[in-house]
């Protein structure tokens, strides 16, 4: 237990510690100065979210995935096809609710707040009945991307020609991304791994990856729809500024709403189904209480200090490129954040050992940051041109996915299974809570001569998606190491081939 504690404080501090240290160096330097109501109440929230973080993790490891293990089992177990989809929807929409980057960004919309975040759990219900059913079921993974984007980009496609306004498009693309957190990410998991080594078969190990990523076009298409039939545009919404005192109160009630539904419907299968003995449930319960306060601290963290700095600086760094002339330093200090972000969300260092267990140690951890970092880098860069210029966010991502799924017929199964995964892992909480913001601070600056209606419009075209651009790079990346591993053990595969010749052809004697 010591080890795990130690384990979960490590993990926040390398969370939390990056990004601390690139505000202080931006402040001290003066490229983006804050003020003392700014500074103070931001490392004040960084300690909160640290605790938040390690209170949060501790509960979903202990109880979340727990859970999310004993359903999956059981439900395989049953083999009733009805349970099946009755008890993932369910749990995949309450799950959703629950999950922090979803309220986060379900504060920032014109729509009713609980109606868009229900909109998200109810496309990662539909999409997690479909992925189990995919395991059980054993169909081919990259038939199903093809199937599923195809009719995102379909939506995306009419969504265009019925108006200019792009704005829902980001939105959808970011809801798909900030549903694969810390929350739901361990009981999905738990659940397809559980259905898959319950199933059996040479590809259970396969099977038990490709679950997340599925679960994050749901959300995609649900708000793409809504885009289509809501009344307004889906403009930026600022949240207020709120006390330290005010953001406790308001996550309080809204982490309470939220998860009660799955901590409810857990007990009452349980009760039903399972029949835990009380060892266990207790376990589960303490687990669920270190969720919920991880989670308000966490949620009033953001509030309270990392959104108001994250914005701030994005003013201080628009400022200084607007007077300079030098518009390249938003995408270098964009870049900068993107690397840092890699190395600072704790998820990225456990898809680093999967795949380096998964590739026989050919692509090795270190290989796995360095090419993920370079490539976040390389997307929240893309995003910030995409942000000064005013370019759809359609033309990085459509390319971006066809290249993955034409991958996804090169490298093998359980590459692209890990790849599409890796992708929701690495959207995480710095991306939501303190990149997306500084994005809304440059827009702010730049487009700062604009009516505060057409000004949210811009923000939600072009400072929404940063979570979308995210989550996409990392699955080319994986993919194309993948291909590299695969090219790697061919060329020594073939070297050894032509060895054992030369040793056959030695032997022979010629009696000419």
């Amino acid at each position: 237990m010591a080890r795990q504690w130690f384990e979960k404080i490590k993990e926040a501090l390398f969370a939390i510690i990056p990004i601390v240290v690139i505000v202080l160096v931006l402040h001290f330097t003066g490229l983006a100065r804050l003020t003392n109501n700014e500074l103070y109440p931001f490392l004040g929230a960084s300690f909160a979210m640290v605790i938040g973080i390690i209170l949060f993790t501790m509960g979903a490891d202990s109880a979340i995935a727990t859970m999310g293990d004993h359903v999956g089992s059981s439900l395989t177990k049953r083999g009733n096809i009805l349970l099946i989809i009755v008890v993932a929807f369910c749990i995949g929409t309450f799950v959703t609710l629950a999950e922090p980057d979803v309220q986060f960004l379900s504060g920032q919309v014109p729509v009713n707040t609980w109606l868009f975040a229900g909109l998200i759990g109810i496309g990662v219900g539909l999409f997690l009945v479909a992925g189990l059913l995919r395991i059980i079921f054993k169909k081919n993974l990259e038939v199903w991307f093809i199937i599923f984007y195809g009719l995102v980009f379909a939506i995306a496609s009419l969504y265009v020609q019925k108006t200019d306004n792009l704005a829902y498009i980001s939105l959808a693309f970011d809801a798909g991304g900030v549903t694969t957190g810390s929350l739901t990410v361990p009981f999905i998991m738990a659940l397809g791994a559980a259905m898959a080594t319950v199933r059996g078969g040479n590809k259970k190990q396969a099977d038990s990856f490709g679950l997340i990523a599925l679960c994050s076009i749901g959300p995609i298409i649900m708000i793409l729809l809504l885009g289509l039939f809501a009344q307004g545009n889906g403009s930026y919404v600022a949240p207020s500024p709120s006390g330290l005192w005010e953001s406790l109160f308001v996550n309080y009630k809204n982490v309470t709403m939220s998860i009660i539904p799955i901590v409810a419907f857990f007990f009452l299968y349980e009760i039903i189904f399972i029949r835990l003995p009380i060892k266990q449930i207790l376990k589960i319960v303490v687990g669920i209480i270190f969720t919920y306060v991880g989670l308000i601290l966490f949620l009033a963290a953001i509030d309270y200090g990392f959104f108001p700095v994250g914005k701030a600086i994005g003013k201080e760094i628009g400022s200084l490129a607007l007077e300079t002339g030098y518009t390249w330093i938003i995408i270098l200090i964009g870049a900068i954040l993107g690397m840092v972000s890699a190395v600072a969300e704790p998820a990225i260092y456990v898809l680093n050992q999967q795949v380096e267990e998964i590739s026989g140690g050919m692509i090795s951890r270190k290989k796995m940051l360095v090419g993920i970092a370079i490539g976040i880098g390389i997307s929240v860069a893309l995003s910030m041109i995409r942000l000064l210029f005013n370019i759809s966010i359609l033309y990085f991502l459509v390319p971006g996915y066809i290249l993955a799924i034409i991958l996804s017929f090169v490298v093998p199964n359980i590459y692209t299974a890990v790849a599409f995964d890796s992708g929701g892992v690495a959207s995480g909480t710095m991306t939501a809570t303190f990149i997306l913001p500084f994005a809304i601070g440059i827009c702010t600056t730049f487009y700062a001569g604009l009516t505060p209606a057409d000004l949210n419009n811009v923000i939600s075209q072009n400072a929404f998606g940063m979570v979308a651009m995210v989550a996409m790079t990392p699955i080319v990346v994986v993919q194309l190491l993948g291909f590299s591993s695969l090219m790697k053990e061919n060329t020594r595969r073939r070297m050894a081939r032509a060895r054992v010749r030369e040793v056959y052809d030695d032997q022979i004697i010629n009696f000419i």
